[in-house]
């Protein structure tokens, strides 16, 4: 505490010397328009893998009362999402994308500071220069490239008067996960970087019907149905909760089709600034902004003619951009961004969501012509808790195929660990059963995880039948800090010092933390 007491007076120290006003109210520096896209298009990388991370944390914390903040290394923000009312009244006060959160412009805050220290840190209340600022908690850890660089940071911002489950060790887990995805996509670029340069005689999908696992009624019928219109011109629009495999579904159909020697390109709408995804989709020409590639570039919709384009997460498109989208639909034709020539194209839609977007016309998010333009042919895929008979399918090939993969020899799974697993409801579906699987294999040897695997999924089993959404949620944050901390202290040979560092907390918490997860 007394060392985030001095970088607390430290950081009040350079605010004051920078000219930040005690009584300001609104965020002061914000880049303009031309500004915001040039630094969008320099952070896109960051962008296309930290979104969908910080998209799942909001998802498993849901969005009551704190928003999250991605920016790039000088503080500017390059993506915010959360609570609508404070959204709302961030905007305000000019805290939107393009604002700077450097303490230079606001003074001490989460983002900045972090930045300043190159160490993850939780301002709180009084802690914030700005009085008006005082009111919030803000937790925020820098984003590193392979070289230790800072490139970005992630903050969680709410109301100092709330008690919030999440805490910065769940900011730190987040982030970890964006640096090692960052690391591999470099290393995958490097180590393949021939492959990269001829992927345009690729065709991108790589899954067949062959690969999907299950056996069950359910599953047979959604593929017999994909067979049937495979080779159909119309939309298709896939919908299943977050994990069911709707890409691997909508690969399987493009391979199983007529196009199968052309190109499958997705797209993750949810993942794209609403300021790029239209340059994203249909490309744009020289000089259209500052930032772009000499002499342009083409778009998704180029880059799949002839085969199919998979626009996943089509609900979080931007209304603006839906009807872009549908007069695209309709015309068969797109014009690049800052260009004029219309360009024929001739592609496969298919497209894939996890919201109710019937719901979503309700609430005026989602255009009901757009809808019935891509549900020309819809498809349903059941959740993982529907399909009971797949579960043992999909454990005995995870436990093949990660172990494979890890190098350690098959583990074996009693029988009553292998019904908590059939009789759990999965809410992340196929892809939590899978990472469940790579952390039982990972980590039976270092943790005695057979019996503590037993332990957690039992509990889960029981929260889903006996309590509500909100506490299955908080027990799912548990367990991401449960195996954050046992990962840590495994990590630095029971060096608790090391590990509480690495944690972004003190050794006391840490203890605390041990006694009350019983580790």
């Amino acid at each position: 505490m007394e060392n985030k007491d001095l970088i607390i007076k430290e950081s009040h120290r350079r605010s004051a010397s920078y000219g930040v006003r005690k009584d300001g109210t609104f965020y002061k520096r914000l880049a303009n328009e031309q500004e915001l896209n040039k630094i969008l298009r320099e952070n896109e990388n960051l962008l296309n893998v930290a979104v969908p991370y910080i998209n799942m944390l909001q998802s498993s914390i849901g969005n009551e009362d704190f928003i999250t903040i991605l920016t790039d290394e000088k503080g500017c923000i390059l993506y915010i999402n959360g609570n609508e009312d404070l959204l709302h009244e961030f905007k305000k006060r000019n805290l939107t994308l393009g604002a700077y959160m450097d303490e230079e412009s606001i003074g001490t805050n989460a983002m900045g500071t972090a930045i300043k220290e190159d160490k993850p840190i939780q301002i709180t209340a009084t802690e914030h220069y700005i009085t008006a600022f005082q009111t919030l908690t803000c937790l925020a850890s820098p984003i590193h490239d392979k070289d230790g660089k800072i490139i970005g940071t992630l903050n969680l911002t709410g109301s100092c008067d709330k008690k919030y489950y999440q805490n910065l060790g769940v900011v730190i887990f987040c982030v970890n996960i964006i640096e090692d995805e960052m690391r591999r996509e470099e290393v995958k670029n490097k180590k393949y970087e021939v492959l990269y340069q001829t992927r345009e005689n690729n065709t991108g999908a790589f899954y067949t019907f062959d690969n999907i696992i299950g056996s069950s009624e359910a599953m047979k019928n959604v593929i017999n149905k994909c067979k049937i219109i495979a080779n159909s011109p119309s939309t298709i629009l896939i919908e299943g909760e977050s994990g069911t495999g709707k890409e691997i579904l909508a690969q399987s159909i493009h391979n199983y089709s007529y196009r199968r020697n052309n190109r499958f390109v997705a797209i993750n709408c949810g993942a794209i600034p609403a300021n790029i995804i239209e340059s994203e989709l249909f490309g744009y020409e020289d000089g259209a902004f500052t930032g772009g590639r000499k002499g342009g570039k083409a778009g998704k919709f180029e880059a799949a003619n002839g085969g199919t384009l998979f626009l996943d997460e089509v609900g979080e498109m931007p209304l603006d951009m839906q009807v872009k989208l549908l007069r695209v639909l309709q015309e068969g034709r797109i014009t690049r961004v800052g260009g004029y020539k219309e360009i024929p194209i001739d592609i496969r839609i298919i497209a894939a969501t996890n919201r109710d977007l019937k719901k979503e016309i309700e609430n005026g998010t989602f255009r009901e012509d757009l809808y019935y333009r891509l549900c020309v042919i819809p498809i349903i895929v059941p959740p993982l808790r529907e399909r009971k008979k797949d579960i043992e399918e999909l454990i005995n090939h995870f436990l093949k195929s990660k172990s494979d993969k890890l190098g350690k020899s098959l583990p074996l799974m009693d029988r009553n660990l292998l019904k908590l697993f059939i009789d759990y409801k999965w809410p992340g579906n196929i892809r939590e059963l899978e990472n469940s699987i790579e952390s039982y294999v990972n980590l039976d040897d270092a943790f005695n995880f057979n019996v503590r695997l037993d332990v957690e999924i039992e509990e889960n089993v029981n929260d889903s039948k006996n309590v509500c959404e909100k506490n299955i949620t908080l027990h799912t944050l548990e367990h991401m800090e449960r195996k954050m901390i046992e990962k840590a202290i495994f990590f630095f040979g029971g060096n608790m010092t090391k590990a509480a560092k690495s944690l972004g907390i003190s050794r006391n918490t840490l203890y605390l933390k041990i006694k009350r997860y019983n580790i």
